[in-house]
C-alpha cells in the first residue's frame, strides 16, 4: 500500500499535466481537422500517435477497438512529436471512408514519469474521430444505430 501511495504522490504532478483537445469531433463526408497535445509540465515529452478504428458495444456502450479498417484512409501531418515545457503541437489529420457512418480514434500516447525502479510510465489520451452522411447529430446517430440510448 506505500509503494502505491509513494507512486501516486511521484505521479500526481505529471499526471494533470498533459492534455488533448478536442477529446471528440465530428464531421460529414469529408474529416479534416486537428488535434492539439498541451504538455503543462517543466519537462519535454514525445509524444506518439496510433490510429484505430473501433465499433461501440451494444450491450454496454464500451469502445471495441480494432486495426485501421482497410477501407478507412487516414492522412496525419505527423506520427510522433516532441513537445516541450509547457507547449502545444498540434496533428493536422484528413479520414476518408468508402463506407460511412465510420469512426477512428487517434491515441496520443507518452512517458509521463517514472516508478522508483525506473520502470516508465505511459498515459495514453484519445481524439475520436464521427465521420457520418452529415456532420449534425454524427455521433448520436451511430450510438443509435449501434442500439445505443443517446
Amino acid at each position: 500500500m506505500k509503494r502505491i501511495l509513494l507512486l501516486l504522490g511521484l505521479l500526481a504532478p505529471a499526471l494533470h499535466a498533459q492534455t488533448i483537445s478536442p477529446i471528440i469531433s465530428e464531421y460529414g463526408r469529408n474529416a479534416k481537422g486537428s488535434f492539439t497535445v498541451t504538455n503543462s509540465s517543466v519537462q519535454p515529452m514525445v509524444v506518439t500517435v496510433s490510429i484505430n478504428s473501433f465499433d461501440l458495444d451494444p450491450s454496454n456502450g464500451k469502445s471495441i477497438y480494432r486495426p485501421l479498417d482497410t477501407s478507412t484512409r487516414v492522412s496525419l501531418s505527423e506520427m510522433s512529436a516532441r513537445v516541450g515545457p509547457r507547449q502545444q503541437h498540434q496533428f493536422f489529420y484528413r479520414v476518408q471512408c468508402e463506407t460511412l457512418p465510420c469512426q477512428v480514434v487517434f491515441f496520443a500516447g507518452m512517458i509521463v514519469g517514472r516508478t522508483p525502479s525506473g520502470v516508465g510510465v505511459r498515459i495514453v489520451l484519445p481524439h475520436v474521430v464521427y465521420s457520418c452522411e452529415s456532420q449534425k447529430n454524427c455521433r448520436a446517430n451511430i450510438r443509435r444505430a449501434s442500439g445505443l440510448a443517446d
